[in-house]
């Protein structure tokens, strides 16, 4: 996205509106840069709502890499964008990214915390 900041969030406003979130970026003459930025920004937006609908202070996660806040965060990112192991593992400290993989799917698998609040806050994030 080339334009004013107000351009970027009516585009992406428009992008989430017409699809649910999980879709790829067409990489239709975009630059690769732009389309990671453009990701990582939108990932950003949505790692944010999805803290404050789980009750997850960002800026206190625990050092441990398979913490039960950064391992929900990472579950419920799963469940509503395309994000990739390797973002949640950098963006939230969680080592390796194979090993984000396993954490959700231990979660998912039933070590995770109350599956209706769980769903509950991400339909919080993902009307």
């Amino acid at each position: 996205m080339v334009g004013s900041p107000a351009f970027k969030a009516d585009l992406k406003k428009e992008l989430l509106e017409a699809g649910t979130g999980r879709e790829r970026f067409e990489l239709l003459g975009v630059d690769r840069e732009a389309h990671q930025e453009a990701r990582a920004e939108l990932w950003e937006e949505k790692l944010r709502l999805t803290a404050k609908a789980l009750g997850v202070a960002l800026e206190r996660l625990p050092v441990q890499r398979s913490a039960a806040d950064k391992v929900r965060l990472a579950a419920a990112l799963k469940t509503v964008t395309s994000v990739s192991n390797r973002w949640l593992s950098e963006r939230l400290g969680m080592g390796e990214p194979a090993s984000v993989s396993q954490y959700v799917r231990r979660f998912r698998l039933g070590g995770g915390a109350d599956e209706r609040a769980f769903t509950r806050a991400v339909s919080k994030v993902n009307p």
